[in-house]
């Protein structure tokens, strides 16, 4: 599959990492755009179908959700290859966390969750001795979490430490700007944890990508002709714009 790739028009860069957990190619088409295909997997859930179920659950779960990939992902802790969290996991935590942060009475909307997300991964413990406990989930090597019949094993390649920090940082930021609001100041929230100019430039060149495909695609719609076409001269092979006879 990955020569295959290689020998085709569309893929720019193509990287198989066949000797990984799950195997896995990064390809990179001329587009721009970066796709990762899984060779099987270990979990047997459609990451399509768990996402949409709890979303339809939950409904701040896609906000949040969207907030946290933009993190990771400028903090590159996005890629599972290089011991990040995947999609698959990430909705895995966070459904785990909706679960007990509503057994303890805890509310939905999308800043509560961010928070106490943050908090329950964090390193962050209060010196109250009345914590209740279902405020947090260690995170380490040997952690498996489940929830709604996914599952997320956080085995030896997964950085633990380094997501620990990052959300104990996050969770210390926002408190410190909500602290900050509360005494009047107007300042954002989520640009305490997330780089804005970082996020508009990828806003950008997403939009560019867009262009560069509808473009490409009209180009595809100028060369193609229908079977009944005036236009195409004979049945045949085609040859360019026209065909042979």
């Amino acid at each position: 599959l990955s020569n295959h790739f290689h020998k085709s028009s569309y893929a720019s860069s193509v990287e198989c990492r066949a000797h990984a957990k799950v195997p896995i190619i990064c390809l990179t088409t001329r587009f721009g755009f970066d796709t990762d295909i899984a060779i099987g997997g270990n979990n047997g859930m459609d990451t399509s179908h768990y996402v949409r179920c709890q979303a339809e659950k939950n409904e701040s779960f896609a906000t949040v959700v969207l907030i946290l990939k933009v993190l990771l992902q400028q903090t590159n802790l996005d890629k599972p290859f290089t011991g990040g969290l995947g999609s698959y996991k990430l909705y895995v935590l966070l459904a785990h966390h909706y679960e007990m942060h509503s057994s303890i009475g805890g509310g939905k909307s999308a800043a509560e969750i961010l928070i106490s997300f943050f908090f329950r991964y964090s390193d962050i413990y209060p010196r109250d001795d009345r914590l209740d406990p279902r405020t947090k989930t260690n995170i380490s090597k040997s952690t498996k979490i489940y929830c709604d019949g996914g599952e997320a094993s956080l085995d030896s390649n997964f950085k633990n430490g380094r997501f620990v920090q990052l959300f104990s940082v996050c969770y210390k930021r926002l408190i410190n700007s909500l602290e900050e609001k509360s005494s009047g100041d107007n300042i954002s929230l989520l640009t305490s944890i997330i780089d804005a100019t970082q996020l508009q430039s990828a806003r950008q060149r997403c939009f560019q990508k867009a262009v560069q495909c509808t473009e490409m695609q009209r180009v595809n719609d100028r060369t193609y002709f229908p079977h009944d076409d005036p236009n195409k001269i004979a049945h045949g092979k085609r040859v360019g714009y026209t065909f042979s006879k």
